[in-house]
């Protein structure tokens, strides 16, 4: 077993580390994981995981940030673990997450009212498969059952799958396989607040569109994109649009989808990288992203207008997020800090806090 959670850290390390371009995964540093980080706007709570090295040692942990300040919740290094993928439950209240140790791989929460984690279920790898199939991230559901995704080593090709998990019976469904590759991040699949509709892309004839997949006893299928390369999707607050970006030759696009009239409007393009992976804000009325100057933009999503533009120079921003009070923006600079900003007065007000 030991030998199977050293090949899942090796592995880890290699794949962020060719991902992530630019950035020097040497001894005693800290990384910021890329599949970005987790709002909920019911607790206003920020939720990260990160990487960090010290000699020899690798370690995946999880902190939250609550009126700026940071506080880690897993250990790594205590328990030899990695931990990784948090993501909100649909009351908010509490945090799922994938933890890595050697006895096998297990889904956590970590419940804010007791500050405690509790092991919600265990999977252990087979060990002449490990090498073969990995559980990447679980996705939250209000009906005792959890979407989990899943790469899989086929035939010199990788298969990414979304599974159906049912947490009282430990049994799982399959809901579809060849996922875009950007399964890989969790960039590409989201789920309603609600837990009942799951989004993602699949790549069929050259193209990655997005489908989505109501969570009922059929698994309803329904495909809502035709011919576009999403490189990146959203659902907005309210589960009835989603944003979208897509790659043209050397500009992305970002769009939004109406799921009720299917109607798909252009709302800005760039050639900054998935436009800085935009966000929703908590009310769903407007959109943040980054454009090709590498500015923060704030876009009212009913008439496009952009409503505000913020500079800052010698950062390379991602993962924009306007807080609830829609006073404050928090970000990635590259992946290795978070910073927020004030934006409420004339003098827009930075401070680094993580790490």
């Amino acid at each position: 077993m030991k030998k199977d959670i050293e090949f899942i850290k090796k592995y880890l390390v290699v794949l962020l580390s060719l991902f992530i371009l630019g950035f020097n995964f040497d001894d005693n540093t800290l990384m910021l994981r890329s599949e970005g980080p987790s709002f909920s706007f019911t607790q206003k709570i920020l939720t990260f995981s990160f990487i960090w090295k010290k000699g020899d040692r690798v370690g995946s942990d999880i902190g939250i940030i609550k009126d700026g300040k940071v506080t880690v919740i897993t250990n790594s290094d205590l328990n030899n673990s990695l931990n990784e993928f948090p993501v909100w439950a649909e009351d908010g209240r509490k945090i799922l997450y994938k933890s890595i140790r050697e006895e096998g791989i297990g889904l956590y929460t970590y419940d804010f009212q007791s500050n405690k984690e509790k092991e919600l279920t265990f999977f252990k790898p087979n060990n002449e498969k490990c090498d073969e199939t990995l559980f990447l991230y679980s996705l939250w559901t209000p009906f005792k059952k959890i979407v989990n995704v899943t790469q899989t080593f086929e035939k010199n090709r990788i298969k990414y799958s979304l599974w159906l998990f049912d947490l009282i019976e430990k049994k799982q469904k399959l809901i579809d396989q060849n996922l875009s590759k950007t399964a890989i991040f969790r960039h590409t699949i989201d789920i309603s607040a609600d837990g009942r509709h799951l989004f993602y892309t699949k790549q069929i004839n050259g193209f990655n569109d997005i489908w989505l997949r109501i969570l009922n006893k059929e698994l309803t299928r329904r495909r809502l994109t035709y011919g576009y390369n999403v490189t990146y999707l959203r659902i907005s607050p309210k589960g009835d649009r989603i944003l979208f970006v897509t790659r043209r030759q050397d500009k992305w696009i970002l769009y939004v989808l109406n799921i009720d009239t299917m109607d798909i409007e252009k709302i800005r393009e760039s050639n900054y990288i998935n436009l800085g992976f935009p966000s929703w804000s908590g009310d769903g009325r407007l959109i943040i992203l980054v454009d090709r100057r590498n500015k923060i933009n704030i876009v009212s999503v009913e008439n496009k207008k952009l409503l505000k533009e913020l500079e800052l120079k010698n950062f390379v921003i991602k993962f924009p997020i306007l807080l609830g009070d829609i006073q404050t923006l928090i970000f990635y600079n590259k992946n290795s800090s978070i910073w927020t900003l004030d934006i409420s007065g004339n003098r827009n007000r930075l401070k680094r806090i993580f790490p």
